[in-house]
């Protein structure tokens, strides 16, 4: 049954990440598009402050700005299959020791953790390195900037995808529990209609012992509701 329970939500947490990151990459495709155009007819050489400007500074930006995103959206990817993969095995873990279930909540949840900060510092690195800074250090900031802006921009729209689909898992999980005991109830009732049958039955035969038959119905609330209704 966990494992039932785990299967669901790691297919419901996969379709989630693969909506949300297909949205959101080609929102910073199209973000990245629009930055290339006008630090391209803006950073014109008169008010650039490097002496790259124009298209040469524009798709420096664009490419940095869509590096940032991508360090931004694998932490995120990487992290949502760790920690649904270990939900299920902590909760197994429960069942044996309180300090074991602790340990590998915590081993899940720091991948996400260290995955940001080592894909944050990676990147800028490369960044740095790939449009010179190893040549020229005072001029590559200019160039890399474009790369806390696609980070911040991953973020943000995760951060409103995540919200919404925690709140979806908790309608949910809160729509499945009411259904789940609407089920339960429903058999009760199914076995109380029947009881009720059953009453009626010997109601109508004068030869019965009414009084047992009192005893009988009044052994639980729920058919003495069916009978006060029903039979009248």
């Amino acid at each position: 049954a966990m494992q039932d329970v785990a299967g669901t939500i790691y297919e419901g947490a996969i379709a989630f990440i693969r909506r949300q990151y297909t949205t959101i990459g080609v929102l910073a495709v199209v973000a990245a598009v629009l930055i290339t155009g006008l630090i391209t007819a803006f950073e014109t050489k008169q008010v650039a402050d490097t002496s790259v400007f124009g298209f040469d500074l524009g798709w420096r930006t664009g490419v940095a700005f869509l590096v940032g995103a991508a360090c931004s959206m694998a932490p995120g990817i990487i992290g949502m299959y760790i920690s649904v993969r270990s939900n299920g095995r902590a909760a197994s873990a429960a069942q044996r020791s309180l300090v074991e279930a602790v340990q590998v909540a915590m081993r899940g949840g720091a991948v996400s953790g260290f995955l940001v900060v080592s894909l944050s510092l990676l990147g800028v690195f490369l960044m740095f390195v790939a449009f010179g800074g190893v040549d020229n250090p005072a001029e590559a900031p200019f160039l890399i900037v474009g790369y806390g802006f696609g980070a911040s921009f991953v973020a943000l729209f995760a951060q409103l995808g995540g919200g919404i689909y925690t709140k979806a898992a908790d309608v949910g999980s809160d729509l499945v529990g009411k259904v789940g005991r609407a089920d339960r109830l429903l058999d009760r009732g199914l076995h109380h209609l029947d009881d009720l049958r059953e009453f009626r039955v010997a109601y109508a035969d004068p030869g019965r012992d009414r009084q047992a038959l009192g005893v009988l119905v009044g052994a639980d609330g729920g058919i003495d509701q069916l009978v006060g209704h029903g039979v009248g």
